[in-house]
């Protein structure tokens, strides 16, 4: 799963590695989007239950200011 992320602090390999340990899932960057907002994958072994709920812990976290899936939007026709 792709989630934006925001951060206190940019994240090196150890943050994402300590937030990964916390989460439960494995955190890999693949992008920053703007400061202190980054593009993520976010994958657990298991259902989507499971992305959701490592999605939680890591709201949890005071390093984490906010977590979001990273869904396309469409323009909305009348």
């Amino acid at each position: 799963m792709r989630v934006i992320v925001a951060l206190t602090d940019a994240p090196d390999d150890k943050l994402l590695a300590d937030l990964s340990r916390v989460s439960g899932a494995r955190l890999e960057l693949i992008r920053e989007m703007a400061s202190n907002l980054y593009l993520l994958t976010l994958e657990t072994q298991g259902a989507d239950s499971e992305c959701r709920a490592a999605m939680e812990r890591l709201r949890g976290d005071p390093r984490v200011k906010s977590v979001d899936v990273d869904e396309r939007r469409k323009i909305q026709q009348p």
